[in-house]
């Protein structure tokens, strides 16, 4: 479960969240055992709590979207202000402890969220391949919600998936606008780059991505696999290097970062860190399993399936112990 978090946190922001932990927790402690029965030590204690909830929201809420984090903060910040009267009237503390308990349980209620009406026909249609049927919906949806940046982001997807590149284009590009901070327009532009072969594009894109959320293992990715492509090797052996560092969610990316990396050292002439590389590309042997089934099986992968599949095939002929000469004779 640490693991999960630390990969959605990233590395920096998931250390600063355990510091701020143990830093509260062990003053908190001190008080206890200095002055355990002091009502100034319990308002003191309430006050870490507080530093500790509010260091935590804003922690996860900068991993959050616009929109998620809105809805959070309507949650949270009422109940850390009434708990913030509590500290500054000690004697009506346990009141408003309990006015911020009941608020966090009713904004639960009322802020319970529920999928849209227009998501749940897009994704029906998506799946029925009608892919002009999913994007009329989602358009709906924006035309009523247009500062909402995951509308623009799913209808982006289907966009691409309907082979209209410059209208996906344009929806990345109002992500950015609406919410630089999250790096999400800005390597969902470099993969559609990458897909319209303007590698010098997707490559600035990527870079973009990384100065918005240098901690976000999916814009290293994706400059590895633009570099690596490039044949700019020495810089894809950084960028892919540094992703594996951040601890990739899944086999199927560790699967590909691997095979990149060690066609980069190939390049090189680094025959001894290739050979590394291969010896730990070839424990991914469930993220081969999950890419075959994806490249089989999964009909609305069209576009990853020209932009990965020939990466595939070299990751399972590697597994399957084939040569790195002989794979990548031609790299």
């Amino acid at each position: 479960m640490l693991r999960e978090l630390e990969r959605w946190l990233g590395r920096r922001s998931f250390h600063l969240l355990i510091g701020l932990l143990i830093a509260t927790g062990l003053a908190s402690l001190i008080l206890q055992i200095a002055a355990p029965n002091e009502s100034w030590s319990l308002s003191l204690q309430t006050a870490l709590v507080l530093i500790f909830v509010g260091g935590v929201v804003y922690i996860v809420g900068r991993r959050m979207s616009p929109e998620t984090r809105r809805r959070m903060l309507i949650v949270t910040l009422p109940a850390m202000g009434a708990v913030g009267l509590g500290l500054i009237v000690p004697s009506l503390l346990r009141l408003f402890l309990g006015a911020a308990l009941g608020w966090l349980l009713t904004a639960q209620i009322l802020m319970r969220n529920t999928e849209k009406r227009e998501y749940k026909l897009a994704i029906r249609a998506m799946r029925q391949k009608d892919y002009e049927k999913a994007i009329e919906m989602m358009s709906h949806l924006i035309k009523q919600e247009p500062e909402v940046p995951e509308h623009y982001q799913f209808r982006a997807q289907l966009y691409r998936l309907n082979r209209e590149l410059k209208r996906a284009r344009r929806d990345y590009e109002k992500i950015v606008a609406l919410s630089p901070e999250t790096g999400v327009g800005q390597n969902g532009l470099a993969e559609l780059y990458l897909q319209m072969g303007d590698l010098a594009a997707a490559r600035e894109w990527g870079q973009k991505a990384y100065e918005r959320v240098p901690e976000d293992w999916v814009a290293l990715y994706n400059l590895g696999m633009v570099a690596e492509r490039q044949h700019d090797d020495s810089a894809a052996i950084d960028f892919l290097r540094r992703a594996l560092e951040m601890t990739l969610p899944d086999g199927r990316y560790r699967l590909l970062t691997k095979l990149w990396l060690a066609r980069a050292y190939f390049r090189q002439g680094s025959d001894e860190q290739a050979e590394d590389t291969l010896r730990e590309l070839k424990k991914e042997k469930a993220g081969l399993h999950d890419w075959k089934i994806i490249m089989e099986s999964d009909e609305a992968a069209a576009t990853i399936r020209e932009l990965l599949a020939a990466d595939v095939e070299q990751a399972e002929a590697l597994i399957n112990g084939k040569a790195l000469s002989d794979v990548f004779a031609a790299a």
